[in-house]
């Protein structure tokens, strides 16, 4: 994170590569950290690290955007498809566009309204 005039690094656990993917105004941070073999999404707020894991047996998953509401979207991958999914007071929702395989959410504003692909 860079505020200007410093930089705060991210590292989540012993994870070999931490990637922060987005953050709202209390400075809560979310991303996907893990090997080249995989990663978990993460929720970061006071140097705390929590674990956004879509649930199902997923390669890769990331958390790619907060809003100032705590409202999170992302992506999990399975190594055949990916799921978009919101994620809100420890509830999922898968977000899939119908008959897509291939889904990501990238975006969420304060309205709740969602981008992706």
């Amino acid at each position: 994170m860079y505020d200007g005039t410093t930089f705060k690094r991210l590292r989540d656990g012993s994870d070999s590569a931490t990637f922060a993917h987005g953050i709202n105004d209390a400075n809560s941070i979310v991303g996907g950290a893990g090997t080249i073999y995989g990663t978990t999404g993460f929720l970061e707020s006071g140097r705390t690290f929590t674990p956004i894991n879509f649930p199902g047996t997923n390669v890769y998953e990331y958390a790619t955007d907060i809003n100032n509401k705590g409202e999170i979207v992302g992506l999990a991958f399975n190594g055949l498809y990916s799921n978009a999914y919101t994620h809100d007071n420890d509830q999922f929702q898968n977000i899939d566009v119908p008959g897509a395989t291939i889904n990501s959410a990238s975006g969420i504003n304060d309205q709740a309204l969602i981008v992706g692909y």
